[in-house]
């Protein structure tokens, strides 16, 4: 099945299961796009818990970032290693984790059957 073959399934799926649900795996897939690092996609479909997790990933990274900003102009230089690097680059590595995750999802929602999202 080619993308093109996917896209007519789905919309025929979309169809015959009704609008409300074809609206639910939208407003997802457009929270998830647009919103997903803050879990708003989770949060929609009644996934408390990994929407939360969504937060703190965000949160802890953009912690870690302003504490290495912070560090690097406190301390000097040492071996040519910025002072505070570590904790920027966790924090980058974490975000980028979390916006990883979120793709994903996304992903995952595009390629869901709407049935699964019935309320």
């Amino acid at each position: 099945m080619n993308f093109f073959e996917f896209l007519a399934n789905r919309s025929d799926v979309m169809l015959r299961l009704g609008l409300e649900h074809a609206a639910i795996v939208g407003a997802a897939v457009v929270l998830a796009f647009f919103l997903g690092d803050f879990g708003a996609h989770n949060f929609y479909l009644s996934q408390p818990v990994r929407a939360v997790a969504h937060l703190l990933l965000l949160g802890l990274g953009i912690v870690l970032i302003v504490q290495g900003n912070a560090v690097s102009r406190e301390l000097t230089h040492t071996a040519g290693i910025p002072a505070g690097a570590d904790w920027y680059l966790g924090g980058l590595g974490i975000i980028a984790a979390n916006g990883l995750w979120r793709f994903v999802e996304f992903i995952i929602l595009l390629s869901t059957p709407e049935h699964r999202f019935a309320r």
